[in-house]
This record gives C-alpha cells, structure tokens and sequence, in this order.
C-alpha cells in the first residue's frame, strides 16, 4: 500500500508543483469546451476547468503555466466516473497567475 501511495505521489509532482492546500502551478494545453477554458494535460485528458480574471481566449491553442488554487468539483457520480473524454472535468484552478510557454501544443505532453 506505502508503496503504490508512493508512485502515486511522484507521479503527480511531475506534473504540477506546490502545497497541498496552497496555490501550485501546473502546465498544460488550453482549450475551450462548451464556453468553459481548460487546462489539458496526460494525467486529465478531460482537463482542469480554469476560472480567474485573465482573458485565457487568447492562449487556446498554446502550451502554458498557470498557478492558483486547485479544488475539486461535485458531479453526479454517473458522470464523474465516465471514461469518455468528453465528461466533465473534476477539477477546477482558481487561476491567480499564467505564463504562455510555447504557441505550439502537444495535450499528450
């Protein structure tokens, strides 16, 4: 068990940096679903909803870093355990600050 909390625990460092219950920063491909920007990257490929005060139409398409506050969202327990890439996300980042990384993006990064 210790050990598979472990793997667990590296696995997602590699992908986002910052306390547990303080802001972290993650990096990640935008898109835009339904009205909604998300951050799309290999370990949430229906991607974490980003809400905050910054215009984030202009980086959809691009490779960036965002840091803020990550919570997890409530759904329906039918949708949330959905394999379709199309469900809702479960996460959502209160986003205080974004750095474009690159104009290309590659969501399987």
């Amino acid at each position: 068990m210790f050990a598979m909390v472990c793997c667990l625990y590296v696995h997602a460092q590699s992908e986002q940096t910052g306390a547990a219950n303080g802001p972290m920063t993650m990096t990640g491909c935008i898109a835009e679903k339904n009205g909604k920007y998300m951050m799309m990257t290999k370990n949430h490929p229906e991607g974490i909803q980003l809400v905050g005060s910054q215009d984030m139409s202009s980086q959809v398409g691009h490779r960036v870093s965002a840091t803020g506050m990550m919570r997890r969202m409530d759904h329906p327990a039918s949708e949330a355990m959905s394999s379709n890439k199309d469900a809702a996300p479960t996460m959502e980042m209160r986003v205080t600050s974004m750095k474009m990384m690159s104009e290309q993006c590659d969501a399987s990064e």
